[in-house]
């Protein structure tokens, strides 16, 4: 076969091939666009911040190849909600319960932990102003928010608890003072939580055999 031949068969290979992955990118891009609407639609009060937690391939994947629907089509920008005598505090405190029980979940799944707290939960969302100023309103929010906040003991815990979790899972020696390091806690604070990291330790450990 001459290399004239050769050349030909080759630049129709890389042919099939591009016009193959452009058929699946837009594919893709059709697919992607009808998840964004359908969660905008799903949760009407969810923030820019939040929308990007939830569809993370989705939004990143739409930024680099049809930035200008995306724009157009993303939520507006949250402003600080006023209170005035419109305003329909039962169907906003069941908006907050949803987007917030979905946020936790993404809090939760985070890479680097982040401390769960009313401030952290208000300012993702966009709602901090009601949850500072009008949360008496806002009852089954209010008891969602008592139940999943942490204080700052709490979240040295979860943050351990993952720690431990990874060793186990990477088959690394689960030794304390490795997850005090890796935790980045103080002495003074860690003694407090470590027998409870002991007991953590313990029962997975066991669960795993």
């Amino acid at each position: 076969m001459d290399s004239k031949t050769v050349k030909k068969y080759l630049g129709e290979y890389r042919k099939i091939n591009e016009e193959k992955k452009y058929s699946i990118d837009l594919d893709r891009l059709q697919q992607y666009k009808k998840e964004i609407i359908s969660g905008i639609k799903q949760y009407p009060y969810i923030s820019r911040t939040t929308l990007r937690e939830i569809f993370k391939k989705q939004y990143i994947f739409l930024y680099r190849h049809d930035k200008e629907w995306l724009m157009e089509n993303l939520p507006p920008k949250q402003k600080k909600h006023l209170f005035t005598k419109t305003v329909n505090w039962t169907n906003r405190d069941n908006v907050y319960v949803r987007e917030i029980k979905l946020l936790h979940k993404q809090l939760l799944e985070r890479q680097q932990p982040i401390r769960i707290t009313v401030s952290t939960i208000g300012r993702e969302l966009g709602i901090l102003a009601n949850l500072q100023h009008h949360l008496d309103k806002l009852p089954n929010t209010k008891s969602l928010l008592e139940e999943i906040t942490e204080d700052i003991q709490e979240y040295q815990l979860r943050r351990c608890y993952k720690i431990i979790n990874r060793m186990l899972l990477e088959k690394v020696a689960i030794t304390l003072w490795k997850v005090q390091r890796n935790a980045g806690i103080k002495s003074v604070c860690f003694q407090k939580i470590k027998p409870l990291l002991e007991l953590y330790k313990e029962k997975i450990i066991n669960r795993s055999k």
